[in-house]
């Protein structure tokens, strides 16, 4: 069995939803700091878990997201890989680069879903920082209060 460690609700600010996407990129810093490039993406999945629980940054996994169109309901269209602290989505990628299509799938998700924020994360590249990383805002969260 999984353990994934669940955060107590928390007041959504701008402030809040920055100090998660910070705590996501540095857990996928340190899981590819360990692993590097090439591995396969159920390997770094497994080990972010761990660094989130490590870290008790609350998630849950492999999220099934139902589309509906026009009454038309398509069960499990498309996955997730994570909703962290149930605001911020996040998908693993092993990939040459984070695509432009990556980055519209991520805003159609964040409609789709209301979610505020997604972050985009590919261990196939040198520096997770630099260029392994998209932070992607739904109009949602420049309605959130600063702090």
């Amino acid at each position: 069995m999984l353990f994934v460690y669940q955060l107590q609700p928390t007041k959504m600010t701008k402030k809040y939803l920055d100090e998660i996407a910070y705590q996501i990129t540095g857990s996928c810093i340190e899981v590819h700091k360990f692993l590097g490039e090439g591995m396969h993406k159920a390997t770094y999945l497994n080990c972010l878990i761990h660094e989130f629980n490590q870290r008790e940054v609350g998630f849950d996994i492999d999220i099934p997201v139902p589309i509906v169109f026009k009454g038309l309901e398509i069960a499990n269209a498309e996955k997730i890989d994570f909703i962290v602290d149930n605001n911020i989505l996040l998908n693993v990628m092993v990939s040459d680069a984070i695509t432009p299509r990556d980055e519209m799938k991520m805003m159609t998700l964040l409609r789709i879903m209301e979610i505020p924020r997604g972050v985009l994360i590919n261990f196939n590249s040198r520096r997770i920082f630099k260029e392994g990383q998209k932070i992607i805002d739904h109009p949602l969260f420049f309605t959130l209060p600063d702090e």
